[in-house]
This record gives structure tokens, C-alpha cells and sequence, in this order.
């Protein structure tokens, strides 16, 4: 069965958490996450960023992500880079 980008997003939101805004506040003040902002230049020069965030744009993180990729794995050199 082929993937869609639906199945490939909903896939995801089963494998990582949600947490609110003000548990994001806490484990950011205490250093307890990491925050990749995946967004385009343009929208962060527009509104900003996280200090600290990771920056990985959000093609790159599908790119590297993909199941054609070598790079799914945390151990991975890009991935390393990336986090």
C-alpha cells in the first residue's frame, strides 16, 4: 500500500506526544526538550523562534525521515548533525 502524506502525519502523531503550551513553558525552563522549529526562513525572520531551537526545515526532516533514506535513525551522521 502506497504512504500518503496523510497516513505518513497521522503515523507520526501516534508515535510522538502532544503536550500543552504551559508543559512546553515548564520543559523549557527547565531544559528538559528540545524544540525544532521547522519552518521556513521567511516565517522565522517574520515571527521569530525559540531561543535555542533547533532549525531544520521541515523538507529537510521529511527528506532525511523518508523509509528511502539512510538517514531514519538517530545513530545516522545527519541526524547526529540535525539534533
Amino acid at each position: 500500500i502506497m504512504q500518503t502524506s496523510r497516513s505518513y502525519m497521522e503515523a507520526a502523531n501516534a508515535a510522538v506526544p502532544r503536550i500543552s503550551t504551559a508543559e512546553a513553558i515548564v520543559r523549557y525552563a527547565n531544559a528538559a526538550a528540545v524544540f525544532v522549529d521547522v519552518r521556513d526562513s521567511a516565517a522565522i525572520a517574520a515571527t521569530g523562534t525559540i531561543k535555542g531551537a533547533r532549525r531544520i526545515p521541515r523538507r529537510m526532516l521529511v527528506l532525511m525521515a523518508g523509509p528511502a533514506t539512510q538517514h531514519t535513525t538517530r545513530s545516522s551522521p545527519m541526524m547526529q548533525r540535525s539534533i
